[in-house]
């Protein structure tokens, strides 16, 4: 079994409009660039579930997903979005929280923060 993240940046993959995927932390490079549009993908929950004779049946896992959309993206936002939440739970994950977006007060880029969450059987 793949580590939450690892299992939830799978998801990612073939996205054109997205230009990297961090796991944990960003390289300090990366936190330097903010041309590009990044995911950042933290380990939120991975806890034994579903107890029965005194042993867990499933781990109880969730993410936290960070989007940092670069100074000039020039897509719909909403609409992407609306696209990845769409992967994720075609993907088994549940969307547990989807926060409103922000401006990094650094770099000045829009930030959106999302927490998928799912059980899996062990």
């Amino acid at each position: 079994m793949q580590l939450p993240i690892i299992e939830a940046g799978s998801v990612l993959d073939g996205l054109d409009w997205l230009e990297g995927v961090y796991y944990n932390t960003l390289p300090e490079d990366i936190k330097a660039d903010s041309s590009k549009t990044i995911v950042l993908l933290t380990e939120v929950e991975n806890t034994p579930d579903e107890w029965g004779n005194d042993d867990f049946n499933s781990l109880s896992q969730s993410v936290e997903l960070e989007i940092f959309y670069g100074d000039n993206f020039n897509q719909n936002i909403q609409d992407l979005e609306i696209d990845l939440m769409d992967l994720y739970q075609r993907a088994g994950w549940k969307i547990a929280t989807s926060r409103p977006h922000m401006t990094d007060p650094d770099t000045n880029q829009v930030i959106k923060v999302f927490y998928f969450s799912k059980k899996n059987q062990i």
